[in-house]
């Protein structure tokens, strides 16, 4: 009887559903990073010289000749890893442009990117902007500010 009962309290833990880690959108720290487009969380304040204050949640390669667009393809960090996006999709509206990404993982994350244009020089383009990261019933969300030139 004991042996029965321990047996179906056994069972009863292994059908009880795992709670899923919580999906998270991650800083990525480089400091010296060469990057075209760097965006670091809003209200994070960035020193130049301060190797510690070069941490990122969204950045995209320098762009090269007869290669895609790097915006089309960069980089966030889900749940901890560096992980590559590829554009699905793209609406611009003024100086508002919102981009659909999807991230190859298991299962796939899909992530939009919500750009809007803060000022521009003649090397560089200022925005503000939201990404959110959705992966079945869960989502992440970090609000962003940062440049894309060089």
């Amino acid at each position: 009887m004991k042996a029965t009962t321990m047996l179906v309290g056994v069972l009863a833990l292994a059908a009880t559903p795992m709670r899923a880690e919580e999906l998270r959108l991650d800083e990525i720290a480089w400091p010296g990073i060469n990057s075209y487009c760097s965006f670091r969380r809003a209200g994070h304040v960035f020193a130049f010289d301060d190797p510690a204050t070069w941490r990122f949640v969204f950045f995209s390669n320098l762009p090269m000749m007869g290669r895609p667009d790097p915006i089309e393809t960069p980089f966030v960090s889900i749940d901890g890893q560096l992980t590559q996006l590829t554009q699905t999709g793209m609406e611009t509206t003024g100086f508002e442009t919102t981009r659909r990404y999807v991230a190859k993982t298991d299962p796939e994350v899909a992530v939009e990117v919500f750009f809007r244009e803060k000022g521009s020089g003649a090397e560089a383009t200022a925005y503000e902007g939201t990404i959110t990261a959705s992966r079945n019933s869960q989502s992440a969300k970090v609000d962003f500010i940062g440049d894309c030139g060089v």
